[in-house]
């Protein structure tokens, strides 16, 4: 306890003859307390920024006082790096009090401020499986999923990590399928760069289910001068994971706007069996691939 003293005079001695040292935080957010014990938190600090330390004080001590604004502030010594010989990073700007952000008491308040509701169409290859079922059931045409998403996302300027909740429907239809389910799903994001806050890229990765596949297929057979058609109605439930990378524009904005690209795999179970133009039967098999999207996000 004497040292946090000593330190704490250390500093009140060096702010009054001007003889500062300076650190730099190193974290995403540095925790800044107003009491040694770092038992009141008054809010956080951005990385890069620059602080003012006394002359004596370093990084040996694993508390910090600090000089914010004229008072005396303290944050742990593992959050900062000391300047080398006045040279490192002199350019920095030094932070002042009103660039601490304030810290929320109430985590559901913090929660909702930074909740998004999005909006995006998809354009989901529908992969080999499903053109193998059309050759079966007599079809030539190419399938291609439509997806529309809605949901919300919770993203924080000053951290890496966001996660949504989503909830989708799909749809693909041919000559002789048609095939629509919905979606709940979960994505985990992590940001790899931001250049200010007018954009950023991250990648995400999530998992969804479903228990609704609805599978109408039509097929056509002949036989002598006979044709008949023949329609089926067969369901099943899915479950499946996504990942991929996507670029967002003014992305902590009121409104902002987001192209992705990725893979999205769907692999259906308990599915009903059905009967191809052979008289054999089939089951629908995992489908998807590329995964290309545009939406729009509003901040609530």
């Amino acid at each position: 306890m004497m040292n946090k003293y000593i330190v704490l005079f250390l500093l009140v001695f060096s702010y009054l003859t001007h003889a500062y040292e300076y650190a730099y935080t190193i974290n995403d957010t540095t925790i800044v307390y107003a009491d040694m014990a770092l038992k009141m938190p008054l809010g956080y600090i951005k990385e890069g920024r620059k602080l003012v330390v006394g002359n004596g004080v370093n990084e040996k001590n694993t508390i910090t006082p600090i000089i914010l604004d004229g008072k005396i502030v303290f944050v742990k010594s593992a959050d900062i790096t000391f300047e080398d010989g006045g040279i490192a990073l002199s350019s920095a700007p030094i932070v002042k009090e009103h660039r601490v952000v304030d810290i929320d008491d109430n985590y559901l308040d913090k929660l909702v401020k930074n909740t998004y509701f999005i909006a995006d169409f998809s354009n989901l290859d529908a992969g080999t499986n499903v053109d193998t079922l059309t050759d079966a059931l007599g079809g030539a045409e190419e399938t291609s999923f439509i997806k529309f998403n809605i949901g919300l996302e919770n993203r924080i300027m000053e951290t890496r990590s966001a996660f949504g909740i989503y909830f989708s429907y799909l749809r693909a239809s041919n000559d002789v399928l048609t095939l629509k389910t919905a979606l709940l799903g979960g994505e985990y994001q992590y940001r790899l760069l931001k250049v200010f806050s007018a954009a950023s890229i991250e990648v995400y990765g999530g998992l969804f289910f479903g228990t609704d596949i609805d599978l109408k297929t039509t097929r056509t057979t002949t036989v002598g001068a006979v044709t008949t058609t023949s329609t089926e109605e067969l369901f099943g439930s899915l479950w499946g994971y996504k990942y991929g990378g996507r670029m967002r524009l003014f992305p902590y904005s009121k409104f902002s706007f987001y192209a992705s690209m990725g893979i999205t795999q769907i692999k259906p179970f308990n599915m009903d069996k059905g009967n191809t133009v052979s008289s054999g039967t089939y089951e629908l098999e995992d489908f998807g691939g590329l995964d290309i999207a545009v939406g729009l996000s509003v901040k609530l």
